[in-house]
């Protein structure tokens, strides 16, 4: 497995804040992960929901309550958060950029399979990281995780995953923008003080923070 530095400090910056960036063992696996994470910073999401990207962003980029590692493996069958017990131990995100296997298969009500997409798969171990940065359980989020990675698949133009496993996306989790038919007809309905409201919390008090060195 070919790791990634020895912490996640790549996570982009906002205004007032600076990430130290600490020497990386493959440097191709670094620019990957810099162009996933340009990319999401970047997304515009056709439904207006974009800044819950980097608002996840933020939050580990000021994140000071733990330490955050990604492994770049081109032999992961999944992509994978890794939260151990000790609290003191580095949190280890798993992503294989080449994984593109099915998520959903074609049924019905949809007739074309959904596939893991690398950025989109990366935005969704973030997600975790950062409820568990939070100081939420990421293991009792998986459909918000979803949820937020639906935001960059509407952004790139991708189909939108209807669910974690069995467990179905809820209406007011789900917008109608897929490829070719984007209008964002769901209202924002959804209760976003748990979870969401959180996370932007974060990032706002990392502006507010200043300089800050992730390790």
């Amino acid at each position: 497995m070919r790791v990634l530095a020895t912490a996640v400090l790549l996570l982009g910056s906002v205004a007032g804040v600076r990430a130290e960036l600490i020497h990386c063992r493959e440097p191709s696996d670094a620019r990957r992960v810099q162009e996933a994470l340009a990319r999401l910073r970047a997304a515009v999401d056709p439904c207006g929901e974009s800044a819950e990207i980097t608002a996840v962003l933020d939050v580990l980029a000021a994140c000071r309550s733990a330490r955050y590692e990604i492994r770049v493996s081109a032999d992961a069958e999944r992509n994978v958060f890794d939260r151990p017990n000790n609290p003191n131990r580095v949190r280890t995100i798993v992503w294989n950029p080449e994984l593109r296997t099915d998520l959903e298969p074609a049924c019905d009500a949809a007739p074309a399979a959904v596939h893991r997409e690398p950025t989109a798969s990366l935005l969704h171990e973030l997600v975790h990281a950062a409820h568990d940065c939070t100081g939420l359980d990421p293991g009792q989020r998986e459909l918000e995780a979803v949820r937020i990675e639906n935001i960059y698949r509407r952004a790139a133009g991708l189909a939108q995953r209807a669910g974690y496993g069995e467990q179905a996306l809820p209406t007011t989790m789900r917008r109608t923008c897929e490829p070719g038919a984007c209008s964002c007809g769901i209202p924002n309905t959804r209760a976003l003080p748990v979870v969401a409201a959180p996370l932007q919390a974060r990032a706002t008090d990392a502006v507010a923070d200043g300089d800050i060195s992730v390790r």
